[in-house]
């Protein structure tokens, strides 16, 4: 049985892996997550979000790593692309997984 302490807690160090893996910055991974760039280093430095905060975050990264297993990110294409541009595109491909 999870408990909403389990729940909540997200390791913010696999999340900044991820981060590294996917091409994208500091600040265009705290943007897809809906949270400050000073707020995502807090959650690296092992601060926890709110539960209202976190539960949009998980969503957010399971349909990351969605789109890491299914479209093989990063593409070749997508390495080659400037990082506005990479975080725009992963942007509109978490918008169609809604």
């Amino acid at each position: 049985m999870t408990t909403d302490k389990q729940k909540s807690s997200i390791d913010f160090s696999k999340v900044d892996a991820l981060r590294k893996h996917m091409l994208l910055t500091t600040t265009s991974m705290s943007k897809l997550l809906g949270v400050s760039r000073m707020t995502y280093y807090g959650y690296v430095r092992g601060k926890s979000p709110q539960s209202s905060k976190a539960d949009g975050i998980r969503a957010t990264l399971k349909k990351m790593l969605h789109i890491m297993s299914e479209y093989g990110w990063p593409t070749p294409d997508v390495i080659e692309m400037e990082q506005s541009v990479r975080r725009d595109y992963l942007k509109e491909l978490l918008d169609n997984l809604e």
